[in-house]
């Protein structure tokens, strides 16, 4: 689904937090400080970044991943569109570090799931699944197509199939041209109460 024209003005009711800090050089990142099933959070620096905190006022974020070890290396996987090399529009896999990249974040966070490292764990691997499935991106941002994920869609249901619903009451209510009803933001998922912070990134 495109998105409306008239919502493309709403990038002018977001502006950078006064005290983000913003991300000048590539990040290094140690893998001792990073769990399986971590969920991590970006503000980004494109226009659809700019639509998401435009229906998300209150937010400081604009896009979601989660951590993933994939041949003994950090990756996210995350569902995001324009990113992909072959222009299809998909859940994509990288390394945190790419994830992070100055081109593409402002600023970051990091939080944890508060319960079982396995059932973390074993959120990563659905998510592992999704990606190796060739998952479209879910341009209807429709929570009940399970078959295509947006970013948000993707670490609630990843949980969900895990044995926890991170986002119980369901999403935010939205009212916008073109979207109307529930939708998942990324301050949905920091609000979790199965979440915790570990870091600024």
């Amino acid at each position: 689904m495109k998105i409306p024209t008239a919502l493309s003005l709403l990038f002018l009711l977001s502006a950078c937090h006064p005290k983000e800090r913003s991300v000048e050089v590539p990040l290094s990142f140690d893998r001792s400080d990073f769990r399986e099933g971590d969920v991590v959070f970006r503000r980004g620096r494109g226009l659809t970044s700019r639509l998401v905190l435009g229906a998300d006022p209150q937010g400081v974020f604009s896009h979601t991943g989660i951590v993933v070890v994939r041949h003994d290396s950090l990756m996210i996987v995350h569902a995001v569109p324009g990113e992909s090399p072959d222009g299809t529009d998909k859940v994509e896999m990288e390394p945190i570090a790419l994830f992070f990249h100055p081109d593409k974040a402002v600023c970051g966070l990091q939080m944890r799931f508060s319960g079982s490292s396995e059932l973390a764990k074993n959120a990563s691997l659905k998510a592992i699944q999704l990606y190796e499935r060739g998952t479209l991106f879910d341009h209807s941002y429709d929570q009940q197509d399970t078959l295509r994920m947006y970013c948000t869609e993707l670490i609630v249901f990843v949980y969900r199939q895990s044995g926890i619903d991170l986002i119980p009451q369901g999403g935010t209510e939205i009212s916008l041209p073109g979207f109307h009803g529930k939708y998942l933001l990324p301050t949905d998922v920091q609000k979790s109460t199965f979440l915790y912070k570990v870091k600024d990134l």
